[in-house]
């Protein structure tokens, strides 16, 4: 073996491979675990059989960001149970980190909050076993903690949306209300969201896949006054579910209790 082969072969043997966290995919099986949270013993999806989850990570306990969405969530908590969400968040900290950030924030007065009681479950992960199976821990840094992300995850246990956001900056809480009433509106309804769609704008009809459809849409065009098509294969139909709502921003009334938030979406042409 000649002199070059040989350093060819010696810097493979010394190169080391860094390890791969693969971020699970939309439409595959949430990774299951068991956890201590501080809501007591999880077992992950099983307890949340027949419920959305919003599974929410975040980089660390008393992070500044962080502190800020938890406050978001607390203030959309009622929006989500009135559709069957439950929020969960995990970090890789302690318990005793946990518990100690809690107490933190209930005696932090921001913005209308005073006294706020998080109540939904904050794992812990120290083992950061739960942060690989979920792709959560960044590759090529020394400093370990979990990305700031999130999933849907439906009643059957599946994923159905992830976002995954740089430390610095925060999570839009009426981006993921809107992508989880938007979600859970194709599955009861099987209709499809088009770009910057609020809850009450126009849906889009699932486009046709064979030519009989092609032509029964275009007689609903005709006589369905809610029904409008572009074209063939872009057909928009009124929501006619309820009432008119634009969430373009929101408002939430906090007055019956610190933890108590009603989300009250209201016309942007109206804002102060």
């Amino acid at each position: 073996m000649d002199e070059k082969n040989k350093k060819n072969i010696n810097a493979q043997d010394t190169y080391q491979i860094p390890p791969i966290y693969t971020l699970p995919l939309i439409g595959e099986p949430a990774p299951p675990f068991k956890a201590e949270s501080t809501k007591g013993p999880i077992n992950f999806p099983a307890d949340y059989k027949g419920k959305w989850v919003l599974f929410y990570s975040y980089p660390a306990d008393f992070g500044p960001v962080a502190t800020t969405e938890l406050f978001e969530l607390m203030e959309s908590e009622e929006f989500y149970k009135k559709l069957n969400v439950e929020i969960v968040a995990l970090s890789i900290d302690s318990m005793f980190s946990h518990v100690a950030w809690l107490e933190s924030i209930y005696n932090m007065e921001y913005l209308d909050f005073k006294n706020t009681i998080i109540t939904f479950p904050l794992i812990s992960d120290s083992s950061m076993e739960i942060a690989r199976r979920y792709g959560l821990l960044r590759r090529g840094e020394t400093k370990t903690e979990t990305v700031r992300g999130g999933f849907l995850i439906d009643p059957n246990g599946k994923i159905r949306a992830i976002q995954i956001y740089p430390r610095e900056v925060g999570k839009s809480g009426e981006e993921i209300r809107r992508l989880v009433t938007a979600v859970i509106k194709h599955d009861t309804e099987n209709v499809h969201i088009p770009a910057n769609w609020m809850p009450g704008d126009d849906i889009i009809l699932p486009p046709p896949m064979t030519i009989d459809g092609d032509i029964d849409r275009r007689k609903r065009n005709i006589i369905d006054n809610n029904v409008y098509c572009p074209d063939w294969y872009l057909c928009l139909k009124k929501d006619t579910s309820g009432a008119k709502q634009n969430q373009n921003s929101t408002n939430i009334n906090k007055n019956s209790s610190p933890n108590s938030a009603k989300v009250i979406w209201r016309n942007p042409t109206n804002n102060k």
